[in-house]
């Protein structure tokens, strides 16, 4: 794929113009064509889509990252990619390079043409001097002219022959009339808004013809070095849900790689307009209100008084939805418009928006949200960027917006488990596009919920927790019809402190009665048609016999009262252990993963990890594991603390406190959980070692939260506070610490017998009566 960069000295050069012009004469050539625009900006790829008829796409390498423009370039054909800069060539984050049009030359050894305008302040052989004094990479290939006669032109292509002999002359646009563009306060009109726009367009592109070298420029964005994506494309997801996208002059906004990401991650895009749509499309589970220009349309938005009360309705009924900017103004209760008339809006959220003399909080930022929700997790950092002169009375306070350039932050935007609505633009890449779907899938499970013969919500939290799994899979054919616990077996170095009252032996005797299906939790499985296996993590008594699974990464850890417990390759080894038990599960064909342990010595490390990620006293966590004497707990403490104040200086992250203080089985655990995070798995806790392993894993990942699903509460103090730290509660308190994976297996069950009214099919219709309506 070829690829060529036009930009200028600055904003106003004629950019935009002689890029389309170029675009329809390449198209009437028969050229394979596709076109970009650099930076955030929605406007103009609108006018090059109208004029190649095929969308238009963004290069915002500080929203979408680095790799997303290698892969917008990496297509092996012989297409030329024809890429339109943003403002200046140097304008970038900031106003520095960084994210800048030359930026994404440089990166990318795009050949660049300036194109520059004879009607400003410098002549264009100062503009062109000006440019390359910094263009280091040698970018710039050659220049176009704009607005000058040709007379005027041959004057300053002689100029800048003599002073850069190496430099292309690529011709000149004449001052025409039809080169002229309407703009507003967030730059051109639309695209849809130029009644004559194709004419215009046409008569530029003949001129060019005429005074332009196209067939040099074309040749020049041929040559552009071939570049290679630095990783494949995920498969897409079937489609599984409905998501309706507002789409027409008043919400235009997108971009095309947002859109792109929901239908992968398994959305149909469901189009309907605020301004001339009476009612929402049937059978929805989400809402995706873009930004555009609402208060251009304030009257007719107002007029449609149907939809936007169906609007209030659903998000009042919990239907998943993003609202950006101008889709955040729709959702307020009142918008001006530039006269200052006041028109009633859809009402969910709060805020009267009206016009400011300036634009508002203009810029790239940060989001630092605060909490976990459908788009975010705590401690995420995502960019974001806002531009709007409309502001409003109530902007949200959910999240944080930190703008580093100017040291500046302040709060914004209103956020849960199922919305976002706020000014910041967000760019859905494949993660939080998928956190959208899967909160559609959530929505429509319980949709299939309130249409059973039974009241509504009456299984109260069985039904949240199996909605949770449809989110997961992306599908409400749930049934836990295949299920597989995995017990995680390892022993630790630290027994030799004597805080158990037991010996490494005991691990492999419970490890040969669980493959002989005789354990405990063997009985406990039978019922519910659970598979058990137990896992080799690292035993230090244990001969190798049929049914365990290997995997072991040495015979024990070491003593962590002393040194640590393992070695960094051991650690990342465990990790890849457990999303490859996790891959021989979906190959099996489970659908839901359990995951429990055994390990001589396991409460005490997960004490001893607990301590540290909960910022508390080794006493406050650390409990009496199986059956300690009051001598024994104070003995196990005592280790505790000592291991921590020898290894302190190093626990300063989960990865560092999993290493020292860990054992094979957590570390294996966390590895499960990983892989059930990338391979969309839900997975059922059990008791305080499982538990630790998941706030570990969500340290280190907070999107593993999402996959799991609660059993019991443990005996062990700890416990409690890491069910809060995970935003979970347990369906289950019955003082049990049997270990090996009992509590999740007793939690199965109860999810068993809830799907079997999930999936009964047994609705109101089928009884001839009304269903039950949630009341106000």
């Amino acid at each position: 794929m070829g690829r060529i960069l036009l930009s200028a000295p600055k904003s106003g050069s004629g950019k935009t113009l002689i890029t389309m012009a170029l675009l329809a004469a390449w198209k009437k050539q028969g050229k394979q064509l596709h076109s970009f625009k650099c930076g955030p900006d929605y406007i103009d790829p609108m006018f090059h889509t109208r004029v190649l008829g095929v969308p238009c796409r963004n290069l915002d390498s500080y929203l979408f990252g680095w790799d997303a423009i290698h892969e917008e370039f990496s297509c092996n054909s012989n297409e030329l990619s024809v890429i339109e800069g943003a403002m200046g060539l140097f304008d970038g984050f900031g106003g520095e390079v960084p994210h800048s049009a030359y930026d994404l030359a440089r990166r990318t050894q795009t050949p660049t043409v300036v194109i520059l305008p004879t009607d400003a302040e410098a002549t264009a052989v100062e503009q062109l001097q000006t440019l390359l004094d910094r263009d280091t990479a040698h970018v710039i290939q050659g220049y176009i002219l704009n607005r000058c006669d040709e007379s005027e032109a041959k004057q300053l292509q002689q100029a800048i022959a003599a002073l850069f002999p190496t430099m292309s002359d690529y011709g000149f646009l004449p001052t025409m009339e039809e080169a002229v563009l309407t703009s507003r306060h967030l730059g051109l009109v639309t695209a849809a808004e130029v009644v004559d726009l194709e004419e215009k367009i046409a008569a530029v592109a003949a001129k060019l013809q005429e005074t332009v070298d196209l067939d040099g420029l074309y040749a020049l964005g041929m040559e552009a070095v071939a570049i290679e994506a630095k990783k494949e494309k995920p498969e897409p997801c079937a489609p599984c849900c409905r998501i309706g996208i507002a789409m027409d002059e008043a919400f235009c906004f997108y971009y095309e790689r947002s859109k792109e990401h929901l239908q992968q991650a398994g959305a149909t895009l469901v189009p309907f307009s605020p301004l001339r749509d009476a009612h929402l499309p049937e059978d929805l589970d989400g809402l995706y209100l873009g930004g555009g220009y609402p208060e251009l349309y304030c009257k007719e938005l107002e007029a449609n008084v149907t939809l936007r009360q169906e609007i209030r309705d659903a998000i009042k009924a919990g239907m998943p939805t993003v609202a950006e900017c101008g889709g955040f103004l729709y959702l307020g209760k009142t918008l001006a418009d530039a006269e200052g008339n006041i028109y009633e809006m859809v009402g969910a959220l709060p805020g009267e928006a009206t016009k400011q003399e300036k634009l508002v909080r203009f810029g790239y930022g940060k989001i630092k949200p605060k909490k976990n929700s459908m788009l975010f997790s705590a401690g995420d950092d995502v960019a974001i960027h806002e531009f709007h002169y409309w502001d409003s009375t109530e902007n949200g306070s959910d999240l944080k917006v930190v703008k580093t350039t100017k040291n500046q932050s302040w709060l914004s935007s209103y956020v849960n488990d199922h919305f976002y609505a706020g000014f910041p633009h967000i760019y859905l890449d494949a993660g939080k596009a998928d956190f959208f779907v899967q909160a559609a899938m959530t929505y429509r499970s319980q949709k299939k919920w309130d249409s059973l013969a039974k009241p509504l919500r009456s299984l109260g939290r069985m039904e949240e927790l199996i909605n949770q799994v449809a989110g997961i899979t992306k599908s409400t054919d749930v049934t836990f019809s295949k299920p597989r616990l995995y017990v995680v077996c390892g022993d630790n170095g630290i027994i030799e402190e004597g805080v158990s009252q037991s010996d490494a032996s005991v691990t492999a005797e419970v490890a040969y009665s669980l493959a002989k299906g005789e354990s405990t939790v063997c009985h406990l499985a039978k019922p519910v048609n659970c598979e058990v296996i137990p896992v080799n993590a690292g035993m230090a008594c244990y001969e190798p016999t049929d049914g365990v699974w290997e995997y072991s990464l040495g015979k024990g850890t070491k003593n962590f009262r002393w040194e640590a417990a393992m070695d960094w390759n051991q650690m990342l080894r465990a990790f890849s252990n457990g999303e490859e038990l996790v891959r021989r599960a979906i190959e099996d064909g489970c659908d839901v993963l359990l995951i429990g342990e055994m390990g001589i010595g396991n409460t005490t490390t997960s004490s001893a990890i607990a301590s540290v990620l909960l910022d508390m006293q080794p006493k406050e966590v650390t409990g009496r594991g199986a059956g300690l004497s009051d001598e024994g707990l104070k003995c196990k403490i005592a280790v505790i603390e000592e291991a921590l104040a020898r290894h302190g200086h190093a626990l300063t992250n989960p990865m560092d406190t999993l290493m020292f203080l860990g054992g094979f089985d957590i570390a294996t655990l966390v590895g499960i959980l990983f892989g059930a995070e990338t391979y969309h798995m839900p997975v059922i806790l059990d008791g305080f070692i499982t538990d630790v392993a998941a706030l570990l894993a969500v340290r280190m990942n907070p999107d593993v939260r999402r996959i799991l699903l609660p059993s019991h509460l443990s005996m062990e103090p700890a416990c409690v506070r890491i069910y809060e730290e995970l935003e979970m509660e347990p369906l289950i308190t019955a003082d049990m610490h049997l270990g090996e994976g009992s509590g999740a297996v007793m939690a199965l069950g109860l999810f068993q017998i809830a799907l079997q009214v999930y999936n009964s099919g047994h609705t109101f219709g089928e009884l001839g009566i009304d269903a039950y309506t949630l009341q106000n």
